[in-house]
């Protein structure tokens, strides 16, 4: 506990430096940019699909602009709705688990941190829509993280949802890096997309550290029936999160529809566009995950491990 300690402390001194709400202005674009530039074409296959080609590049650019509102949206969500509510919740309460005074001191820095991203989020959103005239779509609906969350939740005893609350937590923080959001891709690198969210993933890089040393404390100080209650909600978390994609239909069919795509047999035939990575276990943000749970000495309990083996997360040992 005192490492933990030490290393928050430290983190309150650095926040009142180095965090973006503290120090810096925020970056939004002031002309109408190419959209790749908005939201990388490279996070979304479908749009080399012949059907959404043969529509011309005004189809392309709109089905591009869309996702981006919705990617700044559901960031705008998760960050006060599910991850500013745990920080308080973490800071606030008590539990099973010590929390000392200045982990959650370090909480709601983060709460409010969070908050930032989200009115930053929403501003970036109506930025792009005056610059480029193409308003968003419904933005409604939660997002694939919010929605697995739930799913957790509703996969554990009412007695040990502080514990899976917290471990959520700590992995919700660690699900976004530079490497996951490819901003060090050279079609991606120089964009308004890697310069805006570079400014996001600043903070973020803080959380990570942060909430990588409390997910290691807080499981350590757990008893083996809360460890096999939270792998339960684990696997309900991470079942949903990797099946997400019928939410990202939606979305997608919303946009398609905007653009005179209403034919189901060809809607099917582009949802079913190849992945970047066919495997979750292949794709930087699975692979991120196992390395966060690993270092926490998580993947060691049997129970997570089957966990993971079953969503394809993890390859089965052996």
């Amino acid at each position: 506990m005192e490492t933990l300690i030490r290393f928050a402390r430290g983190y309150l001194e650095n926040w009142e430096r180095k965090a973006n709400v503290r120090a810096k202005p925020r970056y939004l674009p002031d002309t109408a940019e190419n959209p790749v530039d908005l939201f990388p074409r490279l996070w979304l296959p479908l749009l080399e699909h012949p059907e959404i080609r043969r529509l011309g590049r005004a189809a392309e650019d709109f089905l591009i602009l869309q996702t981006c509102y919705t990617l700044f949206n559901d960031i705008a969500v998760l960050e006060t709705d599910e991850v500013g509510q745990l920080c308080a919740d973490l800071a606030h309460r008590d539990r099973r688990v010590e929390i000392p005074m200045a982990v959650r001191q370090v909480a709601l820095t983060v709460a409010t941190d969070e908050a930032y991203h989200a009115f930053a989020a929403r501003e970036y959103i109506d930025r792009i829509a005056g610059l480029t005239g193409v308003r968003p779509l419904s933005l409604q609906g939660v997002g694939g993280l919010g929605a697995a969350m739930k799913a957790g939740r509703a996969a554990v005893p009412a007695d040990h949802l502080d514990d899976l609350n917290a471990i959520m937590l700590c992995l919700a923080e660690n699900m976004l890096t530079a490497e996951v959001m490819l901003l060090h891709h050279e079609a991606i690198a120089q964009s308004s997309f890697a310069r805006v969210q570079g400014e996001h993933l600043m903070d973020e890089a803080r959380h990570n550290a942060f909430f990588q040393r409390l997910l290691r404390y807080y499981w350590q100080s757990l008893a083996p029936a809360a460890r096999d209650a939270v792998a339960l909600g684990l696997a309900a978390y991470y079942a949903r999160l990797i099946g997400s994609d019928d939410l990202v239909a939606v979305r997608h069919r919303a946009a398609f529809a905007a653009i005179g795509l209403t034919d189901e047999d060809k809607i099917t035939a582009i949802l079913g566009t190849p992945k970047r990575h066919a495997r979750p276990a292949d794709a930087p943000v699975w692979q991120n995950q196992c390395r966060i749970l690993e270092q926490a000495g998580m993947i060691a309990h049997p129970a997570v491990r089957h966990s993971l083996e079953s969503v394809g997360i993890l390859a089965p040992a052996g």
